[in-house]
């Protein structure tokens, strides 16, 4: 049998039969196959960070728009400036009305700002669990009858035999009373729709003879509400359950922009449209500060979503130095550590710095503490990289 040529080139083999080459193209392999996932984390951090720093800037923003707000012009409610036109102003008054809001369907009346009808019917509802049909089997879908304030359309049912929903008679509905005035100014329509907290007013017999008239169906009076059905307790498709609720006149706190003898949205030199109005009486930098603590969550979400987009990002880019540790040993250490443990270290470095970067030139000290949670932070995944290295040098042992 004639042995194997040992002579040089491409089919060379070194002892135990591992060709010559091997390690190099195995290790150029690993190399050429991570350019793409470091392509991608390079554009998954460049992006994080644009989009921390947008949101940042938006936020900064934000907090000008309530300064400004904050330090509006308090005038009396009784008496209208003309030159306070086109100024942000604070004022404060009792809201008054030239008549009460009304439901004329239902001949219901509210001595207050604003008046709501709810109504809810009984209807069937299909659902079908998102697991159904996985694997190829046939989509399962059930039926549940509940209450609704908006019409289920039952003719898109996979099964509608049986399980049919009439039509909604009546729907939810909003008045507001005529004539609304914080002492000499008026309210515009905008302002009223989202003021003050609507508290329960409660139909009459009268409501309940106008409804049954109407429907030809029996009409039950329980507890100031309207139901449309032979029993309370024992619901059936087509029952309807009608409510009312009502925000009374009280006195109210206006922060906006003087437009005549009524109000307009004011819009600061950084930040969103300034056109707030409050139950009672309200300091603006109270009102505004309030506002600012229940403000929009967003913020906080865009925050987490790019900081988890940088880190991930981060660990896509600093993956392949597994593979060039190999020849490079100083990074040995680096791989020791964790690759996801050096990626959270980076991104509580460079996420703090993005938004200092935004804050410091408003507030320093928002900009301070910003970085010092980055700091901590940093610190803490230093100490995590610590653990995991020693964790795995104790289990060698």
């Amino acid at each position: 049998m004639t042995e194997p040529d040992k002579g040089a080139g491409a089919g060379e083999f070194r002892e135990g039969g591992v060709p010559e080459g091997a390690e190099e193209e195995s290790w150029l392999e690993r190399l050429g196959d991570s350019i793409g996932a470091v392509i991608l984390g390079v554009i998954l951090v460049l992006g994080s960070g644009s989009l921390l720093f947008w949101n940042e800037s938006r936020a900064v923003d934000s907090a000008l728009g309530f300064a400004e707000g904050s330090s509006a012009l308090t005038v009396p409610a009784d008496r209208i400036d003309p030159d306070n036109d086109g100024r942000l102003v604070h004022v404060v008054g009792m809201l008054t009305t030239s008549g009460p809001a009304a439901d004329f369907e239902f001949g219901m009346k509210s001595p207050g700002a604003r008046l709501r009808r709810i109504v809810e019917m009984f209807q069937w509802s299909e659902e079908a669990p998102p697991e159904s049909g996985n694997g190829g089997g046939p989509k399962t879908y059930s039926y549940t009858r509940r209450w609704s304030d908006r019409p289920i359309e039952s003719d898109d049912f996979h099964e509608w035999r049986g399980h049919a929903n009439p039509l909604m008679p009546y729907r939810t509905h909003l008045a507001l009373a005529p004539g609304p005035r914080l002492g000499a100014f008026i309210v515009p329509p905008n302002l009223l729709y989202q003021f003050g907290s609507e508290l329960p007013l409660p139909a009459g017999e009268e409501q309940a003879a106008l409804l049954q008239r109407r429907l030809g169906r029996p009409v039950t009076l329980v507890d100031g509400t309207l139901y449309v059905g032979s029993n309370p307790a024992q619901p059936e498709i087509g029952d309807l359950r009608i409510t009312f609720r009502h925000v009374p006149l009280q006195k109210a706190t206006v922060v906006a922009e003087q437009a005549g003898r009524t109000f307009e949205a004011f819009h600061p030199r950084a930040g969103g449209p300034i056109e707030v109005m409050a139950p009672g009486e309200v300091a603006a930098s109270k009102l505004f500060k309030v506002v600012e603590e229940e403000g929009d969550p967003w913020p906080w979400i865009i925050r987490a979503g790019g900081c988890l987009m940088m880190f991930v990002g981060f660990v896509l880019v600093i993956g392949p130095i597994s593979s060039l540790a190999d020849v490079v040993p100083i990074l040995i250490a680096v791989v020791e550590a964790g690759v996801a443990a050096v990626g959270l270290f980076f991104t509580v470095v460079v996420a703090p710095l993005i938004a200092a970067a935004a804050w410091v030139m408003y507030r320093p000290v928002i900009a301070a503490a910003v970085l010092a949670a980055g700091a901590i932070l940093a610190a803490g995944a230093l100490w995590l990289a610590h653990w995991h290295k020693a964790k795995k040098e104790a289990a060698a042992v």
